[in-house]
């Protein structure tokens, strides 16, 4: 199995978010240029930039009180919005190739990021994986973390999937042992959550211990 991360396109993301919850904030030309501008053939990085440049010329015309106002609605509406969505800002991809051959035998995605090779786990035909998302600043702020565990089959679909654990926390230990999984994230106080995984189709939290301090690494005895 082989992990990539791909990096989002916050110009898309922004253009949901006007067509899905911004719709008052902006007018119509603005959202023409948007338009346009989520079908050019440039990286998600230049995409940006042009992003920030539209948004400043929609500003220009504005009294102070005005571009105050704008400012302050824009940025608590966008930060509803990345509650709501925060999930589709982080996407871990994953590729199964054939050690005979090196041949793609699937391929999948999962929301988030993964810490280390523990993240990552392959049990009777089933791929667990341990993310975290939340963690991708943008300009308009951060979205609260968590994380996830995902159990998928054989061609990389999502199976099973136990979420939030560690509301505002992230991943620092992680390891699947057989039919049991134990997730350790952190911020101030140290949650280790163990997971039952018996039923890849429901797997579930089935206990949580707070312990003082922080552990980076477990090992099973």
């Amino acid at each position: 199995y082989v992990t990539y991360r791909s990096q989002p396109d916050m110009v898309e993301f922004f253009y949901q978010f006007v067509a899905n919850q911004g719709q008052q904030l902006f007018a119509s030309e603005f959202k023409e240029k948007l338009t346009r501008l989520r079908g050019y053939e440039l990286s998600p990085a230049a995409k940006q930039v042009e992003l920030q440049q539209l948004l400043s010329a929609h500003q220009q015309g504005q009294s102070a009180d005005d571009r105050l106002r704008f400012q302050n609605e824009l940025q608590n509406q966008m930060q509803d919005f990345l509650r709501q969505r925060r999930r589709e800002l982080e996407d871990t991809l994953i590729v199964k190739l054939s050690t005979e051959t090196l041949e793609t035998q699937a391929t999948g995605r999962v929301p988030g990021t993964l810490l280390n090779q523990f993240a990552l786990d392959e049990y009777q035909g089933k791929l667990r994986v341990a993310t975290t998302f939340g963690q991708t600043w943008t300009q308009f702020g951060q979205p609260e973390s968590a994380s996830d565990v995902y159990v998928l089959d054989d061609n990389l679909r999502q199976q099973g999937v136990v979420t939030d654990l560690g509301q505002s926390e992230q991943i620092y230990a992680v390891r699947f042992l057989g039919e049991a999984g134990y997730v350790v994230t952190y911020r101030q106080v140290d949650p280790f959550y163990v997971l039952d995984l018996r039923d890849p189709s429901q797997p579930r939290k089935a206990g949580e211990l707070k312990i003082p301090g922080y552990s980076s690494y477990l090992h099973p005895l």
